[in-house]
């Protein structure tokens, strides 16, 4: 299967929308194939203090996406992330097993996608407000943060995973 951002454009849709869609489904994969088959020891296992754990990085992709697109959209912040934790502590465990913190994300990068697919230039131009501070910045802007964001924490889990896989073998070889 082709990589995403060889698969050409989606749909209509206006050029930047089509690559931006195509980095959201390279986030899902990655999150997909590099998490898939972790049980809840090492979703939730950290490589050393300080680090965040597979799951809380999981999570933060699809909390922090779904709340720069509420911002893009002009919209308030869904109820439920009006009160998530922020910052360090939204990485953390919380209670949550692996299989509802995928669900969680599934159900963003659903939310999210589609958002993107409806996407007009207007919406592209229109000024929105940022956070707390409600800074103004045109939406296509927070848009394509959204997009890097993500593919910046999709790094991160291959790295981690990748240090989890080299932990199981340095067990094996003990």
């Amino acid at each position: 299967m082709l990589p995403p951002f060889l698969r050409g454009p989606v749909g209509d849709l206006p050029p930047i929308v089509s690559a931006w869609l195509r980095g959201l489904e390279e986030v899902e994969e990655c999150v997909r194939r590099w998490t898939a088959d972790l049980d809840s020891e090492a979703f939730w296992w950290t490589a050393s203090p300080g680090l965040n754990p597979i799951g809380g990085v999981v999570r933060h992709i699809a909390r922090s996406s779904r709340r720069l697109l509420a911002y893009a959209l002009d919209c308030p912040l869904p109820a439920d992330l009006e009160t998530a934790p922020l910052g360090a502590e939204e990485f953390q465990p919380m209670g949550q097993s692996a299989q509802e913190v995928r669900a969680e994300f599934e159900q963003a990068w659903q939310e999210v996608r589609s958002a993107y697919e409806r996407l007009s230039e207007e919406d592209l131009l229109r000024t929105v407000y940022v956070g707390r501070r409600r800074l103004p910045v045109q939406a296509v802007f927070v848009l394509h943060h959204l997009v890097e964001h993500a593919q910046h924490h999709a790094g991160q889990l291959i790295l981690l995973r990748k240090l989890w896989n080299a932990r199981l073998e340095s067990q094996q070889q003990d």
